[in-house]
């Protein structure tokens, strides 16, 4: 941390402190409020957590929810025992889903249905509950499944299997750390090909994946260009013709299978969140860039198209 920000910090742990000693919660929550929120969150977690459970309540929910997801599990099981049901229920509607859960699965099983009885969003935050954190289950979303390096394939698709996303089923899965920081994604072809046993951590290695992609894309691509070839051949359209329909097939699915692989690890690299270029725009940019290729090769192949 920077002097700066250090300085401020201590400043106004000082004044927190030295306000809530003369019953003043209100001036303690006001030196909080003055404090950005890297600022508010050291604060918060250098005091007592009788002080903490004083303080909590009266903050804003969503400035609450943000401070109580940074702190350690710990820290969050004594301070969710300090405060009423009520406040924690409003406290836990501001936080995603699975930090909400990692939160109600350390309460005892009859206080954590009466917080869920009083949260809006408990029916995201129920399914993830059969899950201890750091299951495969524990590492799902009501928006997204993520996996970790250290998972097996077979527990990776336990737990796809647990999820079933009412949508279609994704392309890639998005791999994290601890910290749920993206370090990677993973095929689910690769995926579901993979031995059992096999770490995710191997699955996702890059060049490993992209070159999986490119064997993947022309085995696939010569089969299905083979068949196009025979088709147009059996209708009549002639050799030429033909020939450009079958290596058209070939060429577009070994793009569309290494473009699908290649632009999420791109987007990790400039630090772009992988979900803004998934199935939809690489959808379209195979749909784009297949029409070239097709005019391309029947461009070169056809004399009366020179």
């Amino acid at each position: 941390m920077a002097e700066l920000t250090r300085d401020t910090v201590d400043r106004a742990l000082a004044e927190v402190r030295a306000a809530l000693d003369r019953n003043n919660v209100q001036g303690a929550i006001a030196a909080l409020e003055r404090l950005k929120q890297d600022e508010q969150i050291e604060v918060f977690d250098e005091l007592d957590v009788e002080d903490q459970a004083e303080l909590l309540p009266r903050l804003d929910p969503e400035t609450a929810a943000e401070i109580v997801v940074e702190l350690d599990s710990r820290e969050q099981a004594d301070i969710a025992e300090r405060v009423d049901d009520q406040t924690l229920s409003r406290i836990l509607d501001e936080m995603e889903p699975d930090d909400a859960a990692d939160v109600i699965g350390d309460l005892p099983e009859e206080r954590r249905q009466r917080v869920l009885a009083n949260m809006e969003e408990a029916d995201d935050v129920r399914p993830l509950l059969i899950h201890p954190d750091e299951s495969a289950g524990g590492l799902m979303t009501t928006s997204f499944l993520t996996l970790r390096p250290g998972m097996t394939a077979q527990e990776a698709i336990d737990a796809l299997r647990e999820w079933s996303p009412d949508d279609e089923m994704p392309y890639y899965l998005f791999v994290v750390d601890r910290e749920r920081r993206l370090v990677g994604v993973v095929p689910l072809r690769q995926l579901l090909v993979a031995s059992p046993g096999r770490l995710i951590g191997d699955i996702m290695n890059p060049f490993r994946v992209l070159r999986r992609e490119l064997l993947a894309g022309l085995l696939l691509g010569a089969g299905l260009g083979i068949i196009a070839f025979a088709r147009a051949e059996v209708w009549g359209s002639g050799f030429s013709l033909s020939l450009v329909v079958g290596l058209s097939v070939l060429l577009i699915c070994t793009w569309a299978d290494t473009i699908g692989s290649l632009i999420p690890m791109l987007a990790m690299r400039f630090k772009i969140d992988p979900a803004v270029v998934s199935a939809p725009f690489i959808t379209t940019l195979v749909d784009a860039t297949g029409l070239a290729i097709y005019l391309t090769i029947a461009r070169l192949l056809l004399p009366e198209l020179r």
